[in-house]
């Protein structure tokens, strides 16, 4: 009998609990969540999926009601306080994590993060999940290694702070690598709500990122409605991406081919990763060593758009 813990239940939180109750071997899954109206919408959800009947569910409301130690601890609270969560969470024996981005607010919290998993000898893997995406495997098995690649992203105005470190991860994934370098001084003069409430904010425009002899530019527009386009060029491979309509074309100098492009949600592929971590205390996930770089170069060129447009230096990067 396998456990798990989920920390914090909400929007993410509970597709990771439907993925962890799909699990095909008998799983313990607590789950802490002190809001009532968060748990009852979890519950709702487990209707969409059919449930291992040899996994069972403990809801509690604060990571004290924990009585043992978990095999994997899934953190999806949001970013502020949560390296105090996961430093508790090491003080009670956890050891293996499956943290969602951002990881935390600051390079000075990261940095404690990776003192603290070193000291307790604890793994930690940031879900920046389009690495479990089939369509996207295939296209990195395509991926020349060190040649240039150039890779575009277009969306509308989705939250461009808490939703780049996807696409940074895909493009570090695909160029081999794990530093690159970020340009902020391309995003939009005006800084947004978020979705998530106070203390935290958005951010609409570009980020151009380069590493090595690659380039990365990710465009969030004040559009509502507008789809995620995925462009990757290397060479004489072109490959256009429609995320949100799940569609795809190969192009060449004369002519195009279409293909299915599958978007894979957290429902479906928290199931591949806790199945692997579980299994071989690993997985295909940058671990928090290897999304460092990015964390920080994040953090860097928002604090100063936002010091640009407020004044004021923030002591801590409010995305989540």
């Amino acid at each position: 009998m396998h456990e798990i813990s989920i920390i914090g239940c909400g929007e993410i939180g509970s597709r990771h609990l439907q993925a962890i109750l799909q699990l095909p071997f008998p799983t313990t899954v607590n789950v802490v969540e002190p809001s009532d109206v968060a748990q009852k919408k979890a519950i709702s959800r487990l209707s969409e999926i059919k449930i291992n009947d040899n996994n069972k569910i403990n809801w509690l409301k604060s990571i004290n009601e924990l009585k043992s130690k978990s095999d994997l601890s899934i953190i999806a609270t949001n970013s502020f306080g949560r390296i105090n969560l996961i430093s508790n969470l090491l003080k009670k024996d956890h050891s293996r994590f499956l943290i969602e981005k951002m990881v935390c607010q600051s390079s000075e919290e990261y940095e404690e993060l990776i003192s603290s998993f070193k000291k307790y000898d604890a793994k930690g893997w940031v879900n920046t999940s389009r690495r479990y995406f089939e369509s996207y495997k295939k296209i990195n098995d395509m991926i020349k290694v060190n040649k240039p690649l150039v890779m575009n992203i277009i969306s509308g105005n989705y939250g461009l702070g808490s939703n780049a470190i996807h696409f940074i991860d895909l493009f570090l994934w695909m160029t081999k690598n794990t530093t690159i370098s970020l340009n902020g001084n391309y995003l939009s003069n005006v800084l947004l709500p978020s979705k998530r409430g106070k203390p935290f904010i958005e951010f609409t425009g570009t980020i151009i990122g380069s590493n090595l002899n690659s380039i990365l530019s990710i465009s969030f527009l004040p559009v509502q409605n507008l789809p995620y386009t995925v462009n990757i060029v290397q060479n004489d491979l072109n490959i256009m991406i429609n995320e949100t309509n799940n569609d795809g074309f190969f192009l060449t100098k004369i002519n195009s081919k279409q293909f299915k492009f599958k978007n894979e949600f957290t429902s479906i592929t928290t199931t591949k990763i806790a199945s692997e971590i579980l299994k071989f205390d690993t997985c295909k996930l940058p671990t928090l060593q290897e999304l460092k770089n990015s964390h920080n170069q994040l953090f860097k060129i928002f604090n100063t758009h936002i010091e640009k447009i407020t004044n004021k230096t923030p002591s801590l990067c409010p995305i989540t």
